[in-house]
Order: structure tokens, then sequence, then C-alpha cells
């Protein structure tokens, strides 16, 4: 019969303990897996984030066309870009950073401004008269997001060049068809389609509106008034805070003037 030795106490405790040099191996090799991994997790909810918001700016714009096309009627949909370093104030201050969308729609049926001064060659903005709007839903807000022209650069399929300055939405230097207020009674918090285009740190603000007719289609504060445009677009990127962020993560959202459906591309 074999004889078992009983395991010393001091057998036990070293073989079940770590060494410090060991443990300082482990932590050493798990501070590295999280400094390598922490940065895609972060790289991976910022575009999750952008994407989450260009759906947003999509399922407004698609709100404001079938609200136009259900009830015969014109409506506009009014994109403002506020300092994301501050407090919504009254008047809003334009900055970088936090983009604002309010939808409105014409009370009567009809377009309220006058078409004769809207295609004229060099025509004055025509303020929306609020006492001829009906506010459709509540203002939307989307932190940490930046409207940008991308006119001359590929976005996935979208190749470059093809969006022209007048159809290029809240940053067309084009002379400026109609504004409007929000909110509709009291003073204005914000108010949509002014020049000159404001700047923070040299970065242009966007300020702009999209018109959708009964037929669905789209055009922009610029015009033409007379017929759709091709496309019109809203380029997105990254913020942080108040500053514009220089990634690659960048969304264009590209409405067919004739359908007013939006696309989305990406790289």
């Amino acid at each position: 019969m074999k004889t078992l030795w009983p395991i010393s106490r001091a057998f036990r405790r070293s073989a079940s303990a770590f060494t410090l040099l060991e443990l300082l191996v482990t932590l050493g090799v798990v501070s590295m897996l999280f400094a390598l991994v922490v940065p895609a997790i972060k790289g991976m909810t910022s575009a999750a984030d952008l994407t989450r918001a260009a759906y947003t700016i999509q399922g407004a714009l698609d709100q404001a066309r079938m609200y136009a096309v259900a009830n015969n009627t014109y409506t506009w949909v009014g994109f403002f870009e506020e300092d994301n370093a501050q407090v919504s104030q009254t008047p809003a201050v334009p900055g970088v950073g936090r983009v604002v969308i309010a939808l409105v729609a014409s009370r009567n049926g009809t377009r309220i401004y006058n078409k004769a001064q809207a295609s004229a060659g060099n025509p004055s903005v025509q303020a929306l008269p609020a006492s001829q709007l009906v506010v459709i839903g509540k203002p939307i807000k989307l932190n940490n997001v930046h409207i940008f022209n991308a006119s001359s650069r590929a976005i996935g399929a979208r190749a470059a060049g093809v969006i022209q300055d007048q159809n290029i939405v809240g940053l067309t230097s084009q002379p400026l068809l109609f504004s409007m207020q929000y909110p509709l009674v009291g003073t204005a918090r914000y108010t949509f389609g002014v020049r000159p285009i404001g700047s923070s740190g040299g970065v242009q603000v966007a300020n702009g509106i999209v018109q959708f007719n009964p037929r669905g289609e789209a055009i922009c504060d610029a015009g033409p008034i007379i017929v759709p445009a091709p496309v019109l677009e809203i380029a997105i990127k990254e913020a942080h805070g108040n500053r514009a962020a220089s990634g690659a993560n960048v969304i264009a959202l590209n409405i067919s003037g004739l359908t007013g459906q939006t696309t989305l591309f990406r790289p």
C-alpha cells in the first residue's frame, strides 16, 4: 500500500499564490490591452452617435415631406447650429456643435411668400409670417454634431463636385428666399434662413431651410424657386464641445429635389 505524505502548509501556500513579479507582469499586459481597446471603443461609439444623428435628420425631413403631401400644403425644415459649449439662450448664439431642427407648415396650404419676388434676379429675404404657420412637433437638438460643406470631397458612392453651391443647405453663399423664426409666438430664440453666415473660430456655422411642396418636391432657401433642385445636401461630422472634429467620420444626406427622399452616404 502506497503511503501518502501530507503536504506542508508552506508548500500549499507557495503553490497557490502569485509572486510579485507575476502580478506586475499581469497588470502590465492588462494595461496595454486596455490602452489599445479603449480608443477603438470610443471610435465605434462616436461613429454610432453620428449615424443616429444622420437618421434623426433623415426622419425629420421625411416627416416634413409626408406632412406636406398628406395635407396638400407647404412645409419648412429649419437648421440652426449653435454653440455647444453654452446653454441655449434667447436669442441663440451661432456656433459649432449643436444642431437645432424645427418643422413648420403653412396653415392654409399656400407657399405664403411672394413667388414673383422670390423669382427675381436678386431677391430679398421674405420672412414667413408666424400667424400663417403651424408647428410640426417639438424642435430637435443634436449635440456634438457639426454641419459642414463637403461638396469638394467624395463620400462613399457620392462623387466629389456634384453638389452645387446653391444646393448646400445652410451654407450656400447665394441670396436667400425666405426665413422663419422659432418659437412662432413671442421672442424668437432661433431665426432660420439669415445671412451673412456666422462663423466660430473661423469655421462656418450653418443656418438654412429646406422646403417641401404638396408634391413632395424639395428646394432649399436659396432656390431656384421655379423648379426643384436636382440634389440638396446636408453633410455632418463629429464635434467635440464647440470644435469640429478633423477625422474622416462624416455622413452626407442627399435630398432629391424631385422626390424629396433622403439618401445617406458615408466613407
